[in-house]
């Protein structure tokens, strides 16, 4: 994908085929062009752009994994 494109609605990504089938999937992110501006943080159980340190994105990790 190039800068400001979005991802299709037509492409099924593999969050939206791993959740139905029983996973959890969760996403931290802090690159913008990651989420929700390009579309990509479709079918996440938690899906959150932070502006965090490497820390603090491993116990958002750790949370979410417990």
């Amino acid at each position: 994908m190039r800068y400001r494109q979005h991802l299709s609605p037509a492409v099924k990504t593999l969050t939206e085929r791993l959740g139905p089938e029983g996973y959890a999937t969760g996403a931290y992110y802090s690159n913008i062009h990651a989420g929700a501006v390009a579309n990509l943080n479709r079918g996440y159980d938690v899906a959150e752009e932070r502006k965090s340190s490497e820390n603090d994105r491993a116990a958002d990790v750790g949370a979410f994994l417990s």
